[in-house]
């Protein structure tokens, strides 16, 4: 499991946008605030702090990403371009889906080498037809938490507003119903839990991006919230302790 913290990202300019749609929208919280381009190819460069290795996209309809990381001058090449990702692979395991009858929630954290100072990340969004858009990126440093143990639980919480009517009636409208995990995983108690829980103490219930990955490589990638009140550090063994923890993916 991995945690892409803390967040480096500065700013977001996009080679083009619809002015309904400003890429100012992918820094937000607000994942369905997206950023939309005018055509079925666009650009997005993020200037970052120091210290990144990795960048996320949420909520994007592109069918193809890829990544080149450039100097501030951006006169040189500091890595890349990544693989020309392919969204549409089912080696993804995508995100929120706005609406089920359109290509909307693909996402994705790509890593790349650790970039000491501050940077450019250019992110190129391709589509066969269509246009481009994307809620939410995010540029930081990648945190790898051993694990999860076996037993990945996989829910879904309905953001749907019901109420109960006088007449009995039930009063329903439809929302969006996102993705929870409940996850355990098992680590040396000093210094990776403590290091984890103090993580956890500073961040809150703040949205931010994660990469679950079972057993068997299947990945869940989702900008998403720790719940804090049900976070619990088991400290069973002298060395070793069992972490377990929920995340809650957010609107």
């Amino acid at each position: 499991m991995k945690l892409l913290y803390p967040d480096r990202t500065l700013t977001a300019v996009a080679d083009e946008e619809d002015e309904s749609y400003p890429d100012d929208n992918v820094l937000t919280d607000r994942i369905k605030q997206v950023w939309k381009a005018t055509s079925k190819d666009a650009q997005l460069v993020i200037t970052a702090a120091a210290n990144t290795n990795a960048v996320g996209i949420f909520n994007t309809t592109a069918e193809t990403v890829q990544v080149t990381i450039r100097n501030l001058a951006d006169d040189t090449t500091l890595w890349g371009p990544s693989a020309n990702y392919d969204l549409t692979s089912s080696t993804y395991v995508y995100g929120l889906m706005s609406d089920v009858s359109t290509d909307k929630g693909r996402d994705i954290i790509i890593e790349y080498d650790l970039q000491a100072a501050s940077c450019l990340v250019k992110i190129d969004f391709a589509m066969a037809a269509g246009t481009v858009e994307c809620g939410v990126a995010r540029v930081g440093y990648i945190r790898e938490v051993y694990g999860p143990l076996y037993g990945i639980q996989q829910g879904l919480i309905d953001k749907s507003i019901s109420l109960e009517l006088n007449s009995g009636g039930l009063y329903y409208k439809k929302r969006d119903v996102v993705r929870q995990f409940s996850i355990s995983f098992r680590d040396s108690l000093n210094p990776n839990i403590y290091q984890f829980l103090r993580i956890a103490q500073i961040i809150g219930s703040d949205l931010y991006p994660w990469l679950i990955t079972d057993a068997t490589k299947t990945n869940w990638c989702t900008f998403a919230r720790l719940e804090i009140v049900t976070l619990v550090a088991i400290h069973d063994g002298p060395s070793c302790s069992v972490v377990n923890v929920k995340l809650i993916e957010d609107l």
